[in-house]
């Protein structure tokens, strides 16, 4: 007999993950990565916006310069040319990542030849490239891109994981919320009073500044 049931009991196994909470709830070393995951997603923003616009410089640069290059069906196609922004921002993000870009920048070296059917180009204009144009385009693109705008979200990153692992005087809201956990377990009904050895087990389980630390020895403690 197969019975039907509206809820597989098996199906709670997918809420197994969620018990990763539990352990970032207890380790004081998950909750800082975590907050400086968070709080460097807040300039996200601003590094993606400085992304996109040098990329849509140079995607109109490429046009002004790039856009009559003949396609030759291997690196510049009907996917990858500077015939329109959009394609000039798809190409330039694939050299961004590396891609071949050597490769593209030497298809724009002098001999690269002219469209035929271009508006722009007379009887006597047979090549579209120029060689120290395209150099300088493609290392001055690589350098701010690769080199400049993404390790500057690297540097907010390790800003920030400093900014909240830095044992200075100066309380930060992590501290805050630190002592106010510990607080609470060891006044669960929120009487607002503790006891004194409760208190100095508190404060030894709570890092500078605010508290002591397992590494202080119990006889400054109790001074």
């Amino acid at each position: 007999v197969v019975k039907n049931t509206v809820l597989d009991p098996s199906m709670f196994r997918l809420f197994r993950p969620a018990r990763i909470i539990k352990i970032l709830h207890k380790s004081t070393n998950m909750r800082i990565m975590l907050l400086t995951f968070f709080r460097s997603v807040r300039a996200l923003p601003y590094v993606t916006g400085l992304i996109l616009i040098l990329n849509y410089v140079y995607a109109v640069l490429g046009m002004m310069l790039f856009a009559n290059i003949k396609l030759d069906g291997v690196v510049f196609h009907q996917q990858n040319n500077f015939r329109s922004i959009y394609g000039s921002i798809v190409l330039l993000f694939r050299c961004s990542t590396g891609e071949n870009w050597s490769l593209i920048m030497y298809s724009c070296y002098n001999k690269a030849e002219c469209e035929s059917n271009s508006d722009i180009i007379t009887s006597e204009k047979k090549y579209c490239g120029n060689t120290w144009v395209a150099r300088i385009y493609f290392t001055s693109y690589l350098f701010f891109s690769m080199f400049l705008l993404l390790n500057l979200f690297v540097a907010i990153i390790m800003d920030n994981f400093e900014y909240l692992t830095s044992d200075g005087s100066i309380l930060v809201p992590h501290h805050i919320n630190e002592f106010v956990r510990l607080w609470s377990k060891f006044d669960p009904d929120a009487t607002g009073f503790v006891s004194y050895n409760q208190f100095y087990e508190m404060m030894l389980q709570l890092l500078p500044p605010v508290g002591f630390g397992y590494h202080c020895p119990k006889i400054v403690a109790f001074k």
